[in-house]
């Protein structure tokens, strides 16, 4: 198993924070997107540890971190549903486009009439 140098693996070391709601909060595009600017300046686009290491997690009431988790993971299967939703109809559309024009017309065109 070969395991990048940017891996690493984030342990909880107390109850006050749930699993579920710190992926979320990482996840965020606002903290996504301090680090980045923060970690500016490379070729790649790449977080370092220590920058994570020194990211403040507020210290929410655990109901309310299991509310904020449960409607994160709502939005993340809404989103993958929206994105096939999208790809059915794709493929749909190019589907009646080539039965409309007689399928791949290889390279050559018809002319107007």
């Amino acid at each position: 198993m070969v395991v990048p140098s940017q891996f690493a693996v984030i342990r909880l070391k107390s109850d006050d924070v749930t699993p579920d709601f710190l992926l979320c909060y990482l996840s965020h595009r606002n903290l996504l997107r301090s680090l980045t600017i923060c970690e500016s300046g490379q070729g790649l686009n790449s977080i370092k540890i220590s920058a994570i290491a020194e990211v403040m997690i507020p210290l929410l009431p655990i109901d309310k971190q299991k509310t904020i988790a449960a409607y994160c993971r709502m939005h993340t299967i809404q989103r993958q549903l929206y994105l096939d939703l999208i790809q059915q109809y794709d493929s749909k559309m190019n589907a009646v486009i080539n039965s409309a024009i007689g399928g791949d017309l290889n390279g050559y065109y018809q002319t107007r009439y």
